[in-house]
């Protein structure tokens, strides 16, 4: 079966992307009874990361790893052990090489960091991945399952007109996301200082970006900033960085500053997770859900969690081996950006062998365009015309389909309501000063880039995702009507339209264009 295109993103390279291929099509079938995907195809063009797999083993995969989470509530915990252990491993590994001296290692000694490096994340991306391809790599296995399950059960007290509702309340997570985590400890960074003599005068300084005057004439506030840019630098980095700037921490200050009491929205967020764990309580009590419902519900809301956690800790082990690839790519005469279209096997070859010239040129080829195919737990790298053959041989040719005729589309709901509102289409960091309060914010799929945008967004629609999705979470933290799922919204709605938004039926409608 030929491959299929899953999603594409701005800002992704070979590293550390193929460490998950790596496992996806080997290592994942220890905890899947044999179940692997065949192989996948990434290519990457001009900075545009294109990925595809092989979905019916991804769906075979998929299924395998959920009727066992589903039937054997022992592998359920243990998966979860699994990923909060391996998790922890990962990131002790990263604090303890954030205090080597790298610039004094050998070469054999660096390559050793990387090597044991990628040992680390291949464990926990093992595990890890359960969230993701049970829920969103290319169908929502566990979404469909629970909205299956759970309408034949409203259907059969009457109730079915509840589902969105009732759905979306039952698998809302009872745990502080960590973009959520990040914004609590942010407002309490604001109350400190409001609460100084001086406030007026640090706020006008925040408002105007100025992290120099801070530091000369408030460096008690300056070392606060800096602590809290430290603990979460990790969370926009993504694949590829930056890290979080005084630029971006501003940014997020002053629109707290603009949204209101700052005591009211840290205790709208603390009370969030105080009243759902009530409302969820007193809505199983009231359907008296059947044990088996309550079950997967219980699966649903703990990988929601587990999925925006394990993210987190690549997102932070990616920051930790930044310096240890700067440093490779400073012996190989390349940029840190450069150094990541190599693979281990690569950077080992240059680094030993003297071929750092070869691999100069191979990778100025590869910023153009390259692809990798993976299978069994091995990938080759290709560019130039040996990439197209390779395309060609293992991508399906995908028919240029005419969206324009389109004026409706059918996704799942994350959190319910209907809304109107001016489309905005969102995809990176840069798009996010588009989106103005009352607007539809459309992507691919939602990350914690964008999340000044979707505080001023009216409604989400995504192309992809489930109910563990990113995109769900924050839907449901923000109370904010949210349709995922529609596989063609960035394709179909452009910059403009007036859109309305029916999360209660999944539906959305471009009304003009």
């Amino acid at each position: 079966m030929a491959l299929k295109q899953q999603f594409d993103r701005k800002n992704i390279l070979i590293f550390p992307w193929y460490i998950a291929d790596l496992t996806l099509t080997k290592d994942i079938s220890s905890i899947a009874n044999g179940h692997k995907v065949k192989d996948s195809l990434v290519v990457i063009e001009n900075d545009y990361f294109k990925y595809s797999l092989d979905t019916e083993t991804v769906k075979e995969t998929a299924l395998a790893i959920l009727n066992k989470l589903v039937s054997d509530p022992k592998y359920f915990s243990k998966a979860k052990k699994m990923i909060y252990d391996l998790g922890d491993e990962l990131l002790a590994f990263g604090n303890k090489v954030k205090k080597i001296d790298l610039v004094n290692l050998s070469d054999e000694n660096l390559l050793e960091i990387y090597k044991e490096y990628s040992q680390h994340l291949k464990a926990m991306r093992t595990w890890g991945w359960i969230p993701a391809i049970i829920d969103g790599t290319t169908e929502s296995f566990l979404t469909d399952m629970i909205m299956a399950k759970f309408g034949e059960f409203l259907k059969s007290i009457g109730q079915e007109d509840k589902i969105a509702a009732y759905y979306s309340l039952l698998s809302t997570s009872e745990k502080k996301s960590e973009v959520q985590t990040e914004e609590v400890a942010r407002l309490d960074l604001l109350l400190k200082i409001i609460k100084d003599k001086n406030s007026a005068i640090i706020l006008e300084l925040i408002k105007a970006n100025k992290s120099e005057e801070i530091k000369i004439q408030f460096p008690k506030y300056y070392e606060l900033l800096g602590r809290h840019l430290k603990d979460f630098s990790w969370l926009p980095f993504a694949y590829i960085g930056p890290v979080m700037s005084w630029e971006y921490l501003f940014k997020l200050l002053n629109d707290n500053l603009k949204s209101g009491e700052i005591k009211d929205q840290k205790q709208k967020i603390v009370n969030h997770y105080k009243i759902i764990k009530k409302e969820k309580a007193a809505l199983i009590k009231k359907l008296k859900l059947p044990a088996d419902l309550q079950y997967i519900f219980q699966i649903s809301t703990e990988f929601m969690f587990i999925k925006d956690y394990r993210k987190g800790v690549y997102q932070k082990s990616y920051v930790y081996m930044d310096p240890v690839m700067a440093e490779i790519a400073k012996r190989l005469g390349l940029t840190l950006k450069q150094v990541k279209f190599l693979t281990y096997e690569e950077v080992a070859d240059a680094l030993l062998n003297n071929k750092a010239d070869f691999y100069r040129q191979i990778v100025e080829q590869r910023q153009i365009k390259c692809c990798y195919y993976a299978t069994d737990g091995e990938i080759t790298v290709y560019q130039g015309e040996e990439c197209d053959k390779v395309i060609s041989r293992h991508l399906a040719a995908v028919a240029q389909t005419d969206y324009s005729a389109l004026k409706e589309l059918k996704g799942m709901t994350a959190y319910p309501g209907k809304v109107t509102g001016i489309a905005k289409i969102v995809l990176l960091e840069k798009d996010v000063a588009k989106v103005q309060p009352g607007d539809i914010l459309v992507s691919s799929a939602t990350n914690p880039d964008l999340i000044v945008a979707m505080k001023k967004a009216a409604a989400f629609v995504t192309d992809t995702g489930g109910i563990t999705s990113h995109a769900a979470i924050v839907s449901r933290e923000l109370k904010t009507p949210c349709v995922l799922g529609t596989q063609h919204a960035t394709k179909v709605i452009k910059d403009g339209d007036l859109v309305e938004v029916d999360a209660d039926h999944g539906i959305v409608k471009i009304l003009n264009k």
